[in-house]
């Protein structure tokens, strides 16, 4: 592809290869009988295309059980919000999912605009751009709004800058690189809910992201 970053990756590949889907599917909901199991979704663009995965699993689980193969409960599926047309679709959404995470390194590069591995666009893809964290608040402002779990994933989390304005966002859960578990839940217990949601709007109001660095 001349261009992968937009092309056929994630859930995306299952068009052309449904049977890898199945083969995906049946072993998540055979593993499932060993406890509760949360499957997430990446590179979603559209609700139909969560539905139709939703409505497979549902099939196979009945195919399963009619030919004696044990599976647990219907697993909770959420999805990898990289896709920013998604951040538009989340009460649609809530119909048919149960969580959200944010997948930040993509997003970023695609909101952007701007080739998160592309050196001479470092400037330009700040996370702390003004509009970026605009369009988090309103992510989160929907999705809490659903009643949707909402967490984050990718270097976002690693980046001590950003995390005031995490919790600022009302995330339930970040992830990031075990080494930085530590440091960063011990930064964590520094930090008012509060204080983190004010710095939130005051950061969104900033004109650039040289402004918001320097409030942060």
């Amino acid at each position: 592809e001349a261009n992968p970053f937009l092309g056929c990756r994630g859930i995306r590949l299952y068009r052309d290869h449904p049977g890898l889907r199945d083969t995906q599917l049946r072993a998540l909901l055979r593993a499932s009988v060993q406890g509760p199991l949360r499957i997430m979704f990446p590179m979603v663009t559209t609700v139909a295309e969560v539905r139709a995965l939703r409505r497979r699993l549902g099939e196979l689980r009945a195919e399963m059980t009619a030919a004696g193969i044990a599976t647990g409960a219907l697993p909770a599926l959420g999805v990898m919000l990289e896709v920013p047309a998604l951040a538009f679709q989340i009460a649609e959404l809530a119909e048919v999912i149960d969580f959200v995470s944010l997948g930040s390194n993509d997003l970023l590069q695609y909101f952007l605009a701007a080739d998160r591995g592309q050196a001479s666009l470092a400037e330009l893809a700040r996370p702390w751009q003004p509009s970026f964290l605009r369009f988090l608040r309103l992510i989160a402002r929907e999705a809490k709004g659903a009643g949707l779990w909402l967490g984050l994933c990718g270097e976002l989390a690693a980046e001590p800058l950003m995390l005031p304005l995490l919790v600022g966002l009302g995330l339930d859960e970040i992830s990031l690189a075990a080494s930085r578990v530590a440091e960063t839940k011990a930064e964590l217990g520094k930090l008012s809910a509060r204080a983190c949601r004010d710095l939130l709007e005051e950061a969104c109001r900033c004109p650039d992201a040289p402004a918001v660095a320097a409030l942060l």
